[in-house]
């Protein structure tokens, strides 16, 4: 299926070059369908999926319809989609993948495509070179201004501190999502984390005591070990500790 994949998004070798060598310039590494950029404070990953024959049969959608999935990992906030939780800074040699980020983004296709019109997260490659240009243009346009931007706005953790704080969780848009709203669980969660990140330590345990009381009064379906490590790193605040 990769080679597959690999075959329709780059219609010639001259094209692939192009996106490779912009991810490369950018400071990424592609491992297969995901490209990876190692910072100081976070992880990027950029997934490019290919949607399986079964999907596009289901949602009306052509096979060849591909999606592009931004994301960045938090290594000081523990991952709730994480299977083997763990309450402590991310130390694992394993690159994440774009499902088991903490922060999301939407991108949107800016080309017009009738194969794919109702999936404006969707772009679609097929046997035609000439469109399948025209559909690699689109990739680098949204690449280089929507994504490559993106990353850039997590890298000040600060101004993301401020965006948890009141922001939107543009869930089925284009732009930031997974975060929750305002006062739910997951946004208290990220929230009180990133706090801690920056030493804002009454932030940090005001966020992690109101998530730790909304887990409780809502009484959600969470695994035990979440709730200890949130009242844990809430005490960690209180004594001005980061996340080991």
């Amino acid at each position: 299926m990769r080679k597959t994949f690999r075959y329709r998004l780059y219609p010639n070798k001259e094209q692939q070059r192009l996106l490779e060598r912009q991810l490369e310039e950018a400071g990424f590494k592609r491992t297969g369908k995901i490209a990876h950029r190692v910072t100081n404070r976070k992880i990027d990953v950029l997934g490019v999926e290919l949607i399986r024959k079964a999907l596009c049969s289901k949602w009306g959608l052509p096979y060849g319809s591909f999606t592009m999935e931004p994301a960045c990992f938090l290594p000081f906030v523990p991952s709730l989609e994480s299977s083997d939780f763990d309450c402590r800074r991310y130390t694992n040699t394993k690159l994440p993948s774009y499902l088991g980020c903490q922060i999301r983004f939407a991108v949107r296709r800016r080309l017009l495509q009738k194969e794919v019109s109702k999936a404006p997260n969707v772009w679609f490659v097929g046997q035609n070179s000439t469109k399948n240009e025209a559909v690699l243009r689109d990739v680098l346009d949204v690449l280089s201004e929507k994504i490559f931007p993106f990353f850039k706005q997590i890298d000040d953790l600060e101004g993301l501190l401020n965006y948890l704080q009141s922001g939107e969780d543009n869930i089925g848009k284009e732009g930031i999502w997974n975060i929750g709203k305002v006062g739910s669980f997951r946004r208290l969660y990220l929230t009180g984390f990133t706090a801690l990140e920056l030493g804002e330590w009454a932030l940090a345990e005001f966020s992690l005591d109101r998530c730790y009381e909304t887990a409780i009064s809502k009484s959600l379906n969470l695994r035990p070990e979440i709730l200890q490590c949130v009242k844990h790193v809430s005490s960690l605040a209180r004594q001005h500790l980061v996340l080991p």
